[in-house]
């Protein structure tokens, strides 16, 4: 019961915050980028020169854990990570939400608290994460019924 509990409210959370990224393409441009942006991202331009190379990828395709959510292999970070998205078929409000988790750390909504999250969608499909050192998990969910694959990249 506790775990069906746990990952209804971590789902429900997610699928808030990826319906709160959405809404109408003509009111979106009106917003500030810095209001809708967390401080720990930055857009990939502004990050420093450097080759990024592939450290995890998960896409719809892969096995979901018993509470229908996509959880990558464990991967190293130190500094900054890209998540890209690839949605070949989505339009600009389909997207997923990403959550870098402590890797060893049991899902639940106190690791989903402290877990630095990012929300890809068609119109903003890179975002990057600062200050991240340590083992780390990917976990992502989409409320999309369309092709996705998200990839982490770390510099070198």
């Amino acid at each position: 019961m506790r775990r069906t509990y746990v990952g209804l409210v971590l789902v429900a959370i997610l699928t808030l915050a990826l319906v709160g990224c959405g809404g109408s393409d003509g009111g979106s441009a009106a917003e500030s980028p810095d209001a809708t942006t967390p401080a720990a991202e930055s857009s990939p331009a502004e990050s420093p020169a450097g080759e990024w190379t592939t450290v995890a990828t998960l896409s719809s395709t892969d096995p979901t854990n018993d509470m229908d959510l996509h959880v990558s292999d464990e991967f190293t970070v130190s500094g900054d990570a890209q998540v890209v998205l690839e949605m070949p078929k989505g339009g600009d409000t389909d997207g997923v939400i990403a959550a870098f988790l402590v890797a060893g750390e049991p899902i639940t909504p106190e690791a989903g608290a402290k877990a630095e999250s990012v929300v890809l969608a068609g119109a903003l499909p890179t975002q990057i994460v600062s200050g991240l050192d340590g083992d780390y998990v990917l976990l992502v969910t989409s409320g999309s019924t369309k092709a996705w694959t998200v990839e982490v990249q770390t510099q070198q």
